[in-house]
């Protein structure tokens, strides 16, 4: 239901989602993905039915350099030119490392670094947010997550 609005409502959202994820033979595996949206609004809460678009494309390598071992690379990028997905018109970058190590069967530690980045102060440093006031174009960090499997063994 729109505040205001007494018509029928209708839309139509359309999306494409395309992976290529590639397995072979040996130590290294990788995937690329794409995806392409579109909005047709019925009305909006600006009473407009304006078409929105936005599209986005990823892809990763992992490597398992030995028995114990693995990196993995990924980056994506986020194109929402009018914030209709994020709320803020602009371009959205994401790349991030792992690193990771295989303690014994079923037990590992994962360090990962990440950067995000936007075309705009998009990312919230403090806890009062909002998109004009205490926000920043980028943001780092670093996880280190221990993980533990209780199960059967492959």
């Amino acid at each position: 239901v729109v505040p205001g609005f007494s018509g029928p409502i209708s839309g139509l959202r359309k999306l494409i989602d395309s992976t290529l994820t590639l397995t072979p033979p040996g130590k290294y595996n990788a995937y690329f993905n794409f995806d392409y949206g579109q909005n047709h609004d019925a009305v909006s809460a600006q009473g407009d039915s304006k078409t929105h678009d936005w599209w986005g494309a990823a892809g990763a390598l992992h490597d398992q350099a030995t028995a114990k071992s693995a990196i993995a690379l990924r980056a994506e990028y986020f194109n929402d030119p009018d914030g209709f997905q994020t709320g803020a018109a602009q371009h959205l970058a994401e790349g991030t490392f792992t690193y990771e190590y295989k303690w014994v069967e079923g037990a590992l530690m994962r360090v990962e670094y990440r950067c995000d980045a936007s075309s705009v102060n998009y990312f919230s440093k403090q806890s009062n947010y909002s998109l004009t006031k205490g926000a920043v174009s980028q943001q780092q960090t670093i996880t280190v997550a221990f993980i533990a499997f209780f199960g059967p063994k492959r």
